[in-house]
């Protein structure tokens, strides 16, 4: 099983749109899948809370959230492959 991590980019103290950034380990012979995920609120000032949602993760997937080279927040992937409301508050 791979461990998921996504970058959603803050710049001077705003929330921006997220970067989905991946940085999941190749693993052998698996087909390709598209993931995404998805903010409650677009923009925010430092400390903002919102929720993180996302799919296409392979089932029971455990996912990271980071704002730069912050950790957020963390989830698993349910049966689906999708990850349900994860609270974070951005730095």
């Amino acid at each position: 099983m791979s461990r998921s991590s996504y970058l959603v980019t803050a710049l001077a103290g705003m929330l921006l749109i997220p970067a989905a950034v991946l940085t999941t380990a190749p693993q052998a012979a698996a087909a390709a899948t598209t993931v995404s995920i998805g903010l409650s609120l677009p923009a925010g000032p430092a400390t903002t809370a919102l929720t993180v949602t996302g799919r296409g993760f392979d089932p029971a997937e455990p996912v990271d959230l980071f704002v730069g080279t912050h950790p957020v927040g963390s989830g698993t992937a349910n049966i689906t492959g999708a990850l349900g409301g994860t609270d974070v508050r951005i730095p």
